[in-house]
């Protein structure tokens, strides 16, 4: 009984019609369910159809009739493996070796399970070390193999997450099983990642409904709620002109969730307003930088750090940061006379106020212009004003227009020809022209061990040529 009907079946498999393959070798087991091959030759048809939970029952029940028929190991094995269990891939392989030793097919399906167990380890390592990059090839490795299983299916779709991609995340959501309650959590982490807040919450909602005691969904609610909450309450003292409170709050909605990159570019460059307010523009800089690593194309810190540049006379900077405005969206309100003023800035820049630079009258004597440019040099001194680098780039900038404000002024002929308007800027005002640059100069002050002014650390200004 149920040979015709296996009969049947392998001819049906070997046209490709693979559902009606199944249905004959279903009959075949109903009429002789204690042959072990009928279940095989079923699970080969669900194996064409991607069916590979449904053929890996029928490769277990064939092998609890015949625990030896190396065929259903080696066909259980596989399934086991497509399906991302490794370990029972393993037990299945390691039987059937065990039973023929010298079996290039079990040889050559172990060394497949090899590189998958080796891509599985290192894929595990980097992402826990956070190597996204070397995470995604060994992921991609594994799933070659590995091709039905949506634990690495989703974790594909976070290590886009961790790695800032929230669109390709989304779009490679698609092509997962909707309805699988993991995929839709995920579905609203990248919608929520990806600065669609209203989307995320939609999503996480209809978790929670399906699923009250969803904890992933009801924490993603939590958590876009709180910084919703934070953004609003910084935007409201923002406007009521409360800007210390202000940056409180920002910098407190900040660490809701780090990883959150256009959120928290937004933020920071809400604080850096914030800080333009108050004119503490160095820490406005580096709020409109943060901003712009974490969005490369936020067109609102670019602005921001533009006029940032203007106030701090790093005009050029202003320039580029105006024109990469245009660049992203040409309808930015007044950007064009913003351009033509950072241009004019730019031509004026070396027509530079030598006295104002150093704080001194027109009528400064000799000894004045030392003891102005002591004071100066020391208190702008990039290794005193290293806390962030934005502060540090400030401080060569000033320090090297001090050094050249002295150098002119302190001698007789470049200072009348200054003072009269001529050669300003010819190259005997060059750096190369002095003979001494800003570091030279300095040691030629204080001494190179600061020896004079122990709290002062040793020099590490980094020369540079004009």
């Amino acid at each position: 009984m149920g040979e015709e009907a296996k009969i049947r079946g392998n001819e049906e498999y070997s046209k490709g019609n693979y559902e009606e393959a199944v249905e004959w070798y279903t009959e075949a087991i109903e009429q002789s369910p204690e042959k072990p091959a009928y279940y095989g030759n079923r699970a080969a048809a669900l194996v064409m159809q991607g069916k590979y939970e449904e053929a890996l029952r029928d490769c277990r029940a064939g092998l609890a009739i015949q625990p030896d028929f190396i065929k259903l190991l080696l066909r259980a094995g596989k399934c086991s493996l497509v399906l991302g269990d490794l370990a029972e891939s393993r037990v299945f392989y390691q039987q059937a070796g065990r039973l023929d030793p010298a079996n290039p097919s079990i040889l050559a399906e172990i060394k497949v399970l090899e590189g998958t167990l080796e891509n599985e380890h290192m894929f595990r390592q980097c992402y826990k070390n956070c190597r996204y990059p070397q995470a995604n090839y060994f992921l991609s490795q594994l799933l070659q193999t590995v091709t039905h299983s949506l634990s690495l299916q989703l974790f594909k779709a976070q290590l886009m997450l961790d790695s800032g991609q929230p669109k390709s995340a989304l779009e490679y959501i698609k092509s997962l099983p909707q309805k699988a309650m993991e995929v839709v959590v995920l579905k609203g982490e990248a919608l929520y990642y990806g600065g669609m807040a209203e989307e995320a919450q939609t999503v996480f909602r209809e978790a929670l409904r399906a699923e009250p005691g969803c904890e992933k969904a009801r924490e993603g609610l939590r958590k876009l709620r709180e910084m919703e909450r934070g953004k609003e309450k910084g935007n409201r003292l923002f406007k009521d002109k409360r800007m210390k409170e202000a940056i409180e709050v920002y910098t407190h909605t900040l660490t809701l969730d780090p990883k959150h990159r256009l959120f928290n570019s937004l933020i920071l460059s809400n604080r850096a307003a914030a800080y333009m307010f108050d004119r503490d523009f160095l820490p406005a800089l580096e709020d409109c930088n943060g901003s712009i690593a974490l969005n490369p194309n936020y067109t609102r810190a670019y602005l921001r750090r533009a006029n940032v540049h203007m106030e701090l006379e790093s005009y050029e900077e202003a320039l580029q940061d105006y024109n990469r405005v245009k660049d992203l969206d040409a309808r930015t309100p007044n950007i064009d006379p913003c351009i033509a003023l950072a241009k004019e800035r730019v031509n004026q820049a070396g027509k530079k106020d030598y006295y104002k630079i150093l704080g001194v009258e027109k009528s400064a004597t000799e000894e004045q212009l030392k003891r102005a440019y002591r004071q100066m040099a020391l208190r702008c001194h990039p290794d005193k004003n290293a806390d962030t680098p934005e502060k540090r780039s400030q401080s060569e900038k000033l320090f090297k227009d001090v050094s050249e404000a002295y150098a002119v002024l302190s001698d007789s002929q470049k200072r009348q020809r200054y003072d009269t308007g001529l050669g300003v800027q010819g190259p005997e005002f060059s750096s190369a022209s002095r003979g001494v640059d800003p570091t030279q100069l300095f040691q030629m002050f204080f001494g190179r061990g600061m020896n004079d002014n122990p709290t002062f650390p040793d020099l590490h200004f980094a020369r540079r040529k004009s």
